[in-house]
């Protein structure tokens, strides 16, 4: 095969992904990013001005209104343009596939802590609406001065705003209508980005349908792509690495194969709606970027970039201007609180072959089996063999290899970072196109293709690395909240017995309790967290005195120490209103009595094995 023809397909400007009817989902995408784009500038403008959260859910329902609508017109017309029956039908599937994408999304329930910080803030607001728009966080109890997060939630409270909007609680977008959109988009984004190195229809919705098999199958580890992805779609960090990042290689290409100031628009849209979901995207879409104009001139000629090549590649970069201010921006807060070494930062691997190690299970080495072989074969049969080979040389030679990466997480991304760079890698985009690869064959490619999805969705069902086992935390049910049974079970009745007021209690109910309400400012919460929070402002309760009143509580520590920690807590004017306590404890008896003599009563019953102790107001010192 000739090298124009390789790059025919490869070159063409009417890829909206290459085949009919890809061109909706790819309105899609820039539409998602556009409404992020939008309502994050609408955030921008009232954190700086401290307007009210109201006004600014004002500007976020006019962006999604406008995007919406722009949305509609555009699928309309596309869908218009549509010529025959087969163009139709395929459209069909992959609509099908896009949403079991998005249900599956909604209804995979695997809780995460994580949501313990990013929740709370727009719980805030929604009970607190005409409140100005500010860093502060409001659910940490004892601080004399509420700490400031460097990190602002412009992507959940664009959610919050659309909550107080359509009048319902938060977690029904957070944990289910956002998750089926992402779930929806990272098919889409899959589906788009395949067409643009895959022209049959056929070959393409199969090799679509074996990456949502596939990402069901990579739960091999909590890093593992699955776990990160389809499971936890409700997290902006990992809705950019399914949906973000996808679309922004999709987008990339298509610029630098025919440059428009609309596809400018869009790629300038994703960096602001992703750089403002998480700051991993600040570091993630520079080197994507370069990365992806490496490998496409690569592809398309092995020869020094002329001045019109270093045109267009200098034009692609200013789309990243903004996302390059966000991340100035971010830095100065980053250097002070959260550099490498730092106790959030604490527990991580720093060499290299650890952090590799956070994402490939030595017993089930899935990860690196498959990219390692899919490499071989996209290097051995695949017409874009060099776009693929300078892809992951460049990232091997700038971020991915053991010699540089002491350096890059020194000063780039911090040892809980630095792992996540693993999937700037084409992956698991290689494994899926080394399947077409195989399908295009021949008659027995076809069915020994058919054959690997047949057994790839087997064990994604039931295999020993599927999302979906329960060894990972996992159950599949109706779209719900992504909170586990009795832990939602023990919060709500710990919310309905106690009047609004702070409360010590156990760090898993605390931490489902701030995903409930924004009524009970707790004691503690993740310990990595409460630790960043309490060293950012002055407070009278420290943070080892409310770890060892909390194990004095519920660890059965009997220490001198920690029982004094309790009794000192508990005397002090910044004693919490509400504490829930542990039947099961050891000193339980003691606990109880120590409380009802500093003004407490036993107010209730929760379940799971706790009471619910509350402060008489009449007693408050």
């Amino acid at each position: 095969m000739k090298a124009d023809v390789i790059d025919a397909h490869f070159e063409r400007d009417d890829v909206a992904g290459g085949i009919a009817g890809h061109t909706l989902f790819a309105t899609c995408l820039a539409g998602f990013a556009a409404f992020l784009a939008l309502s994050t500038l609408v955030l921008m403008v009232c954190h700086g001005m401290a307007l009210t959260f109201s006004t600014a859910c004002f500007g976020v329902g006019l962006a999604a209104a406008l995007t919406v609508t722009a949305m509609t017109a555009q699928i309309c017309r596309q869908v218009k343009r549509l010529r025959n029956n087969v163009q139709r039908w395929h459209l069909v599937a992959a609509l099908t596939l896009a949403m079991l994408s998005g249900v599956m999304a909604m209804s995979i329930n695997r809780p995460d802590i994580d949501d313990s910080i990013y929740v709370p803030k727009s719980l805030f607001y929604l009970e607190h609406s005409d409140a100005p728009i500010n860093s502060q966080v409001t659910w940490l109890a004892a601080v004399e001065q509420r700490p400031v997060s460097g990190v602002f939630p412009y992507y959940e409270l664009s959610q919050a705003a659309l909550a107080h909007l359509m009048g319902r609680p938060y977690l029904d977008l957070y944990h289910v209508l956002f998750p089926g959109i992402v779930g929806f988009l990272m098919y889409s984004a899959a589906l788009v980005l395949l067409g643009n190195f895959e022209n049959r229809p056929g070959t393409v919705l199969i090799c679509s349908l074996f990456y949502l098999l596939l990402i069901l199958l990579l739960g091999e580890t909590h890093r593992s792509y699955g776990n990160l992805s389809i499971a936890r779609a409700f997290h902006g960090k990992y809705m950019f690495l399914s949906v973000g990042a996808p679309s922004w290689i999709y987008f990339s290409l298509r610029y630098l194969r025919q440059p428009s100031w609309s596809q400018w628009l869009i790629l300038a849209a994703i960096g602001v709606a992703m750089a403002a979901a998480t700051p991993t995207a600040m570091i993630f879409l520079p080197f994507l970027a370069l990365t992806i104009a490496f490998a496409n001139h690569m592809q398309l000629s092995t020869r020094l970039p002329k001045a019109k090549d270093l045109v267009l590649g200098l034009r692609y970069g200013t789309t990243l201007i903004p996302v390059v201010f966000m991340a100035l921006s971010f830095r100065l807060y980053a250097v002070d609180n959260i550099s490498a070494g730092s106790q959030i930062n604490a527990g991580f691997p720093t060499s290299f072959a650890d952090q590799l190690g956070l994402i490939v299970n030595p017993d089930y080495p899935l990860t690196p089996w498959l990219f390692t072989v899919s490499l071989l074969v996209m290097l051995a049969f695949s017409p874009y063999r060099r776009f693929f080979a300078a892809w992951v040389l460049a990232l091997g030679a700038m971020l991915l290899n053991p010699w540089i990466s002491d350096v890059v997480i020194q000063h780039l991304t911090t040892e809980n970072i630095y792992w996540r760079l693993f999937y700037l890698l084409p992956f698991p985009l290689m494994p899926v196109l080394a399947l077409g690869l195989m399908a295009n064959a021949s008659r027995f490619g076809v069915a020994l293709t058919l054959l690997l999805v047949s057994i790839t969705g087997f064990f994604a069902l039931r295999g020993p690395t599927s999302v979906l086992r329960p060894e990972n935390g996992t159950t599949l049910s109706a779209p719900g909240y992504k909170i586990g049974e009795a832990d939602r079970a023990s919060s709500e009745q710990a919310i309905r017995c106690g009047h609004a007021g702070t409360m010590l209690a156990p760090t898993q109910i605390a931490s489902n309790m701030l995903l409930l309400s924004a009524r009970f400012p707790q004691y503690v919460m993740r310990d990595d967290y409460l630790g960043l929070m309490l060293a950012s402002t002055t407070n009278q309760i420290s943070l080892e005195q409310r770890k060892a009143a909390s194990a004095y509580l519920y660890l059965d520590d009997e220490s001198t120490m920690a029982s004094f920690a309790f009794r000192t807590l508990i005397s002090s004017s910044l004693a919490p209103e509400h504490i829930l306590t542990k039947e099961s404890a050891i000193n339980f008896k003691t606990i109880s009595t120590q409380l009802t003599e500093a003004g407490y009563v036993d107010r209730c019953g929760i379940s799971g094995g706790y009471r619910l102790f509350s402060r008489i107001r009449g007693n408050a010192r």
